[in-house]
């Protein structure tokens, strides 16, 4: 509605330290929580971790001899093919209701083409190496032959060097 898009009711309640109507209560606050962690983390240092993530990402998929989307790929998401025998809304689907980890799906002609992998925000190390483990997992189950094991070690390359 036209309401909550009025800038002008919106310029008038601010200039009396109000809102026009109520605030994302619970956006606001998580906000505020992320702006602390970013604080005390620091932002160069959290830069630095989310180009590791996927660097790692990046080269356990090619372990797995999975091509990328991009050539020149994210930092924050890492699009990849699917394999071609294998709809990437069957992973999707299988690694969220199996073994509880989300990744997406490609959009509009990539629907079922590509899979995206995020390394940004809430995510660590060993959030990468539980979620890779799943994903051949997956695959495998799903008829990709791949060489179990070969993208864990490629993670911990990376990750540990």
């Amino acid at each position: 509605p036209k309401y909550y898009f009025d800038l002008k009711l919106a310029l008038k309640s601010y200039q009396k330290n109000d809102t026009p109507f109520t605030p994302a209560v619970s956006l606001i606050l998580g906000l505020e929580a992320s702006l602390d962690f970013i604080r005390k983390e620091g932002i160069y240092n959290r830069w630095e971790k989310f180009s590791k993530l996927a660097k790692a990402t990046r080269e356990a998929l090619k372990a797995m001899g999975l091509k990328l989307f991009s050539f020149r790929p994210s930092n924050s998401v890492t699009a990849v093919w699917a394999p071609p025998s294998i709809k990437s809304s069957q992973l999707v689907s299988k690694l969220r209701k199996e073994y509880g980890i989300s990744i997406a799906g490609g959009q509009a002609e990539f629907k079922d083409k590509i899979f995206r992998i995020a390394h940004m925000g809430a995510i660590e190390e060993g959030d990468l190496v539980i979620g890779f483990y799943f994903l051949e997992r997956a695959l495998k189950e799903l008829g990709y032959n791949l060489k179990l094991g070969s993208p864990i070690v490629k993670l911990e390359e990376v990750l540990y060097a």
